[in-house]
């Protein structure tokens, strides 16, 4: 039995700069078509996606040092400086990242608001539930912020 080659990827002119360093933070069709992605602001959806290129672009000795792949790092240097999202004390990310949290696309597992250290977040699939009865958002999920609330359920 022979196998092919599996031929490398070539990037269009339309899709990057071309430079060895580029990752994609793909997103499809069926989540842009969702009820919870249409309720996002522009501003949260491109939260999101900087959030998809963080998992992808930082090498695996500086993500979390956990198991799953699905966790990352998202701190204020770079939502400020690096991706310059937002500017000023960050109340804005924090809205827009706890609407993040609320519809169903991240959770917080860990807030580094008290130790002053970066939170860990994790992508979550719940976002397909939102809208329905199934769909519900626990407490521990929440960032340090919303934990202070202490809803057991949000359905928004």
């Amino acid at each position: 039995m022979t196998f092919k080659k599996k031929t490398k990827y070539t990037l269009k002119t339309f899709e990057s700069t071309g430079t060895t360093s580029d990752v994609s933070a793909n997103i499809y069709d069926s989540m842009i078509l969702s009820e919870a992605y249409r309720s996002l602001s522009s501003k949260q959806r491109d939260l999101y996606t900087h959030c998809k290129l963080q998992l992808y672009r930082v090498a695996d000795k500086n993500k979390p040092d956990r198991l799953d792949p699905t966790q990352f790092y998202f701190n204020r240097y770079l939502w400020k400086h690096t991706y310059k999202l937002y500017s000023g004390g960050g109340g804005g990310f924090y809205k827009d990242m706890e609407q993040l949290i609320k519809k169903g696309f991240i959770r917080c597992l860990s807030s580094g608001k008290t130790a002053r250290v970066k939170s860990i977040y994790q992508f979550s699939d719940k976002w397909r539930l939102y809208g329905t009865d199934e769909f519900c958002i626990y407490p521990n999920e929440l960032s340090m912020r919303d934990k202070d609330e202490g809803t057991d359920k949000e359905t928004e």
